[in-house]
């Protein structure tokens, strides 16, 4: 492991897990090289150490994302993008975003969608692909490009005090998908999202729609896992669809998900 990343709360905490793992590394002749925190007291701490990042990005690299310490908030890193448009490189530019949360999904699903409308060309790998896509390469690239300007605030979930998670579902004839955000004390925060493209098939819309809430159920353990210490006191699984709130709430579904306790509300 060459990177240790902690986000919390508790300044003090934080200062004491920072002279833990250095002196626990310092123990087995591991050095750390180079440290950065939002909290002032800590920096100083680093600084006096000689173990504070001397970058001058500004940033720094966080599972994917660039943390700015001084606004304390995330970014996703993308470069810019080439805009040949042969098949090799549209799907070469649109990979390069690692959103391991998917906060950029509303962008990066387009590129998906692309990629799979240039499948069904059966072009070779460096054909250029038909005006009516390089078009829509452009415009998608310049949106790629763009992403790190947009920036979500660090935020961390108190321990101990009780949390709802919300998931706001819904479906197009393309994709479907959910976006869940925790609640504490009034404050809300995004905290993961999901998507999937639309399959090829034709379902209908109302499907897809009931698709969007079993997508949101089934990541639902997951995302409790990822949330160990939170008290959870209610899940909500949202929906805008009338007959996908009929079915769920029909006796064979909602016996299937009430281990999981959700209050299913349009």
């Amino acid at each position: 492991m060459d990177n240790f990343v902690k986000s919390a709360n508790n300044a003090e905490n934080l200062s004491a897990l920072y002279i833990t793992v250095r002196e626990g590394l310092q123990k087995g002749n591991f050095y750390l090289q180079s440290g950065n925190s939002n909290c002032v007291t800590l920096q100083k701490k680093m600084e006096a150490d000689g173990t504070l990042s001397g970058f001058d990005s500004g940033w720094e690299k966080v599972l994917g994302y660039q943390y700015n310490p001084a606004q304390d908030s995330i970014s996703v890193f993308t470069p810019s993008c080439d805009l040949e448009s042969t098949k090799r490189k549209i799907l070469s530019e649109t990979s390069k975003v690692f959103d391991p949360l998917f906060l950029y999904i509303p962008v990066t699903v387009r590129g998906r969608l692309l990629m799979r409308e240039i499948w069904k060309q059966k072009l070779n790998w460096d054909d250029v692909v038909p005006q009516s896509m390089s078009s829509v390469w452009r415009t998608l690239a310049k949106d790629l490009s763009a992403l790190n300007t947009v920036s979500f605030p660090r935020r961390v979930l108190d321990e101990g005090k009780h949390t709802k998670f919300c998931f706001f579902c819904d479906a197009s004839k393309a994709a479907y998908g959910f976006a869940v955000y925790a609640v504490q004390d009034g404050n809300s925060c995004l905290v993961f999202a999901k998507t999937k493209m639309s399959p090829l098939q034709g379902k209908s819309l109302p499907t897809l729609e009931l698709l969007a809430v079993f997508l949101a159920v089934k990541c639902l353990p997951f995302i409790k896992e990822s949330q160990k210490g939170i008290t959870i006191k209610d899940v909500y699984v949202i929906t805008d669809a009338g007959v996908v709130l009929s079915w769920s709430l029909s006796d064979f579904v909602q016996m299937k998900t009430c281990l999981y306790n959700i209050d299913y509300r349009t």
